[in-house]
């Protein structure tokens, strides 16, 4: 449950990313099975297991074309409606339609992972794109350790020198008073 909420809230932040997947998921499975999507469309449109339905999309597209030709479009729609030769057509050109689909969806994905780290890159100020890795960051940490040494010898250095101005200026002030 816990995986859930986190998957939720995380696509809630990043609608284009997981639209994109979501993409790219359904595209490789109409590759790999396109009867899973092409069964249904075909049903949807009225092309059925007894032929072209009555009063559905495609009746009203075969009442407006006449007579239909063999090998047309819409004889190889009703041929893959019925399991006939059209259905290794309809399923080819539904595994290309989702190979499109799944490579969008891919391409989408990695966009708003490069997104992601554009964000991340303006947000901190970088202005080259660089990988990181443990000897860079370790090179970081030396650095830091480094400036932080130079801070503290420059710290030091200017107390001493306001120590000296103070005792300058205490023996200064204390000869004028005695002087008074």
């Amino acid at each position: 449950m816990d995986r859930a909420k986190r998957a939720f809230k995380w696509a809630k932040e990043n609608p284009l990313t997981a639209a994109s997947g979501v993409a790219a998921a359904g595209g490789a499975t109409v590759v790999v099975a396109p009867a899973l999507v092409t069964a249904p469309a075909l049903g949807f449109m009225g092309f059925g297991s007894s032929g072209v339905a009555a009063g559905s999309f495609a009746a009203g597209v075969q009442a407006t074309i006449g007579n239909v030709v063999g090998g047309s479009l819409f004889a190889t729609l009703t041929s893959a409606g019925m399991g006939g030769y059209g259905a290794a057509t309809v399923a080819a050109a539904g595994q290309v339609v989702g190979g499109i689909v799944a490579g969008a969806g891919a391409a989408g994905v990695l966009a708003g992972k490069i997104g992601n780290q554009a964000r991340r890159l303006i947000l901190t100020g970088r202005t080259k794109w660089r990988r990181i890795n443990w000897r860079s960051k370790m090179t970081e940490r030396r650095m830091a350790k480094a400036q932080a040494k130079l801070r503290m010898m420059k710290m030091t250095r200017m107390t001493k020198k306001v120590a000296e101005m103070n005792r300058a200026d205490w023996i200064i002030g204390s000869r004028i008073k005695s002087k008074l």
